[in-house]
């Protein structure tokens, strides 16, 4: 399992050239963004991206396609394609995972003060998961809610369910020092599911979830710029038994 991590910075040539991979729909999603920065992160994040499966699949950026499920997570359209990726981004920093042969799904976010934290957790959390949130001590609790919120949103993205799986019908472990686990599901298989957390660097938590057997994850950063250029992926991604 590859983690890809990366600012949302680049400079004007970097930039054009990020913009010149993407395709007219992904141009045109980010013209809808109101927010000058917003378009530019959406325009990085796509255009790295890009470029990473560029790195595997050994062909232009440019030329991958992609199709996506009825709640919109993408796939690369070749049916024969082995290569699994997912895609993150927040505050000015994007994750994408790769691996093969595995449903799986990555988050990034930003730790941000939340004066809401609780209605939140009542409203999107198991009953347990909140339990656990109360408990934690004060200066851990930011740290909890986010370990919380990655691992949730890794394991979504993971079964590409989207918002048809309530965000309060599966536990994820959230104690600043406990491993990251998947504890239950609805469908009573939370074993067959994996949850690694990484460190994507302050001010920031990330969790990637995925199915089958438990892989060696690998997190490397790359800047926007230098993935414009000429490089090589220094360690292929390989089988793993499932």
């Amino acid at each position: 399992m590859h983690v890809w991590l990366f600012d949302l910075a680049a400079d004007a040539l970097s930039l054009d050239r990020l913009r010149g991979v993407l395709s007219a729909d992904e141009r045109a999603r980010a013209e809808r963004f109101v927010f000058p920065h917003l378009r530019v992160s959406f325009a990085i994040a796509h255009g790295v991206l890009r470029i990473l499966l560029s790195k595997y699949l050994e062909v232009a950026p440019e030329r991958i396609g992609f199709s996506f499920n009825a709640q919109g997570k993408p796939s690369i359209s070749n049916e024969d394609c082995r290569l699994r990726f997912n895609l993150s981004h927040s505050g000015s920093l994007g994750a994408c995972a790769m691996a093969l042969d595995c449903d799986l799904g990555v988050d990034v976010e930003q730790i941000r003060p939340m004066t809401d934290m609780f209605d939140i957790a009542r409203r999107f959390f198991s009953p347990a998961e909140g339990a656990d949130l109360e408990a934690v001590r004060l200066d851990q609790r930011e740290i909890a809610f986010f370990n919380c919120w990655t691992r949730k949103e890794a394991y979504i993205k993971a079964i590409g369910g989207g918002l048809s799986i309530p965000l309060d019908s599966f536990q994820v472990s959230l104690l600043p020092d406990e491993p990251a686990r998947l504890l239950s599901n609805r469908e009573g298989d939370p074993d067959s599911w994996n949850i690694h957390a990484f460190d994507a660097g302050a001010g920031y938590r990330g969790a990637v979830a995925y199915n089958g057997a438990r892989r060696e994850l690998i997190v490397r950063r790359i800047d926007a710029n230098e993935a414009t250029k000429n490089w090589e992926v220094s360690e292929k991604l390989r089988d793993v038994s499932r």
